[in-house]
């Protein structure tokens, strides 16, 4: 029954019932019902003119709005789709004002059926996307015969396409519909899957990962707007939280379940079915996600948009943290991404099981960290210690761990990458401290230049990490000397020290602040 009352909205017009009811000249509409919903919203708004006869505004919109949803496919879709209900695709029950304005609202259940949930599964995909390189990375060599500069610029073009859409994402979000624009870029990562499941060359390979990084690009900083406009400030920490952690669960389904499906599916067969399931997301966002903004009438000039979100690169608040923050982020990421699988395999000598079970183990102490550090800074608050503090020390951490295993310390290693994935999130901390730096109309191109700096420096670790490794002469069975790895994974750390040294060294003595002040 309720697919077919979604088929009867969708299929024919409104009937001269409806139109009544939106006039006010029958009986009232129930509150559940389509007319009821529209004439709730618009009811009291004045008439207007169109095409030179006297009509209610409701009813117009109302009829645009009809015509505009009159398609056989979501039909289908419905019907194919026996949990799915009237009431679940409703909007008339969602906490969002008619004009678009999100109105505030609790963290309820509504809240993460009809927000949290669409976005968290699209964060998901998008991590998903990033870490399943380093498990399909050994059948991908063997059927193509790629280098290890070859592999790290295949998997580098997903985070290279990524960075490149944030100063543009960042406009879309200020201008259009947060569910339009995230729904239609993630049709691009559909696009982008398909092309890498049917490739045969590097470059088409190339091509496939970054249409699928450009396509996911959207999902964390879209499910951001989305909660800044629908949940007061203080209960954001919990949910920016929640959403990173449905990205860790992506990354940890990426390894040991998808070891267990190549034998099956191989990994053609694998993208194949992420390009269907990137699909299903892309709809349930833009079915399930109630309007959350609108095109302002007087929206500022793309122009000027990117010229303030350029302006933040060059403020010293920024140059102080942002290096240190990008660095633990990125080398975690790259590393889970693809090179810690290589490690594994070549200087530890794991099965291709136990790498993906290690693998398993570094994606969860992210995700750990991902729930708590925010929880544990937020405690320490009230003890004086600072947030930025807080992410520092662990970055600094990260960077003791990575020595660890560059130089082989007699460590247990299911610790050591449980730790390194822990201590690997802390730069995410940076997110809330640096956003309370800026005006609050800066917030959002603050996160995109974070963001931005941040894939740039993944996309760049990843490809030069392969051409370092490659600097090495291939030993006969097609492997590379230990050293190769440890002098890359070396270069690696030896960037995060810098950077909190960076950090440090920009860091304004106590005198220096009360000279400012005065």
């Amino acid at each position: 029954m309720p697919a077919l009352m979604i088929v009867r909205m969708i299929v024919y017009p409104p009937s001269d019932r409806f139109d009544r009811h939106l006039r006010g000249q029958g009986p009232q509409p129930a509150r559940g019902s389509v007319p009821g919903v529209v004439a709730g919203c618009f009811g009291t708004l004045p008439p207007v003119r169109v095409k030179g006869s006297q009509v209610d505004l409701s009813l117009f919109i109302f009829r645009s709005s009809v015509r505009i949803l009159q398609t056989r496919f979501l039909c289908v879709l419905v019907n194919g789709a026996g949990a799915l209900s009237w009431r679940a695709l409703s909007w008339h029950d969602a906490p969002f004002s008619c004009t678009g304005v999100a109105v505030p609202m609790t963290l309820n259940v509504r809240f993460f059926l009809t927000v949290f949930l669409p976005f968290a599964l699209g964060y998901y995909l998008s991590y998903f996307y990033r870490v399943v390189n380093g498990v399909i990375a050994e059948p991908m060599v063997l059927e193509l015969g790629l280098t290890p500069g070859t592999l790290g610029w295949i998997g580098s073009a997903y985070f290279l396409f990524f960075a490149a859409a944030q100063l543009p994402l960042g406009v879309l979000l200020d201008r259009y519909d947060t569910r339009n624009v995230a729904a239609g870029i993630l049709l691009i990562a559909v696009l982008g899957a398909v092309l890498f499941a049917v490739a045969e060359t590097p470059f088409l390979l190339w091509l496939g990962r970054g249409l699928v990084g450009l396509g996911v690009s959207a999902c964390l900083m879209a499910a951001f707007r989305a909660y800044v406009a629908t949940l007061q400030r203080h209960q954001l920490p919990l949910v920016n939280g929640l959403q990173l952690a449905a990205g860790g669960l992506g990354a940890m389904t990426a390894t040991v379940p998808v070891e267990w499906l190549l034998p099956v599916t191989g990994w053609r067969g694998l993208f194949l079915g992420l390009a269907v399931l990137t699909l299903a997301v892309a709809l349930l966002v833009r079915l399930r996600v109630p309007p959350i903004l609108q095109r302002s009438d007087n929206p500022t000039p793309l122009a000027e948009q990117i010229r303030s979100s350029l302006r933040v690169f060059v403020d010293p608040r920024f140059l102080r943290v942002a290096p240190a923050s990008v660095m633990n982020q990125a080398i975690l990421i790259a590393w889970l991404g693809l090179w810690a699988a290589v490690w594994m395999r070549e200087v530890d000598g794991l099965s291709a099981a136990h790498t993906a079970d290690l693998l398993l183990i570094t994606a969860l102490g992210m995700t750990v960290g991902y729930m708590t550090l925010g929880a544990l800074a937020t405690w320490l608050q009230q003890f004086g210690i600072s947030t930025t503090r807080v992410a520092i020390t662990t970055a600094a951490l990260f960077s003791v761990l990575m020595l660890a295993l560059v130089f082989q310390w007699p460590l247990p290693r299911t610790l050591l990458w449980l730790a390194l994935g822990y201590t690997g999130s802390a730069g995410s901390l940076m997110y809330a401290g640096l956003t309370q730096q800026f005006p609050h109309e800066l917030a959002g191109r603050v996160n995109t230049a974070l963001n931005l700096a941040m894939f740039v420096t993944i996309f760049l670790l990843q490809w030069l990490l392969g051409v370092v490794i490659g600097l090495w002469p291939a030993q006969p069975d097609g492997s590379y000397p230990i050293l190769a790895y440890q002098v890359s994974f070396g270069l690696c750390a030896a960037a995060q020290i810098l950077a909190l040294l960076w950090f440090w060294w920009r860091t304004p003595r106590p005198e220096q602040a009360q000279s400012a002040a005065d």
